[in-house]
């Protein structure tokens, strides 16, 4: 089969796509999950919000993980269906398709988890997330240029 210019460029961005998305999910799944704890830290969470948090955390983490194993099966199935000698473009868009809506459930999965969290924590609980993250952010910002060695940034005052 003779393929355009534009067909194989497409089916070079879907590859890379179904290599490099999951790859930065696991990223982000490990800087999000070890995270989580350090956030809690100093927060003066009442045992009643630590078991909810927890309980929370939980679920979140097994629904993730579900929905992370299904985009790895599929991705495989792409990665096999557009390798194929007589490769089926319905086939390879229907999962295509599949995959788009897993990575949406993904999304409002993380989006869902945020809201559960903040109904638990306390105004000035989230203020004091908020500012944790921006500090991390910041330093993360510095340590990846490379180009600046990693500086002690003010983190928030817990006593406040």
């Amino acid at each position: 089969m003779l393929w355009s210019r534009g067909n194989r460029i497409l089916v070079a961005v879907v590859m890379v796509m179904s290599v490099t998305v999951p790859a930065l999910a696991a990223d982000s799944r490990t800087s999000v999950e070890s995270l989580a704890p350090r956030l809690d830290e100093g927060l003066g969470l009442t045992p009643e919000q630590k078991n909810r948090v927890r309980a929370v955390r939980e679920e979140y983490k097994a629904v993730q993980q579900a929905l992370r194993e299904d985009l790895s099966r599929q991705n495989e199935a792409l990665r096999t269906a557009m390798d194929a000698d007589n490769a089926d473009r319905s086939k390879v868009d229907a999962l295509a398709a599949q995959i788009k809506e897993i990575q949406g459930r993904l999304v409002e999965n993380r989006v869902d988890v945020v809201f559960k969290l903040r109904g638990i924590y306390t105004p000035a609980q989230v203020k004091l997330i908020k500012e944790r993250l921006q500090v991390r952010s910041k330093e993360d910002i510095v340590r990846k240029s490379g180009k600046i060695k990693p500086k002690k940034i003010k983190k928030p005052d817990l006593k406040k």
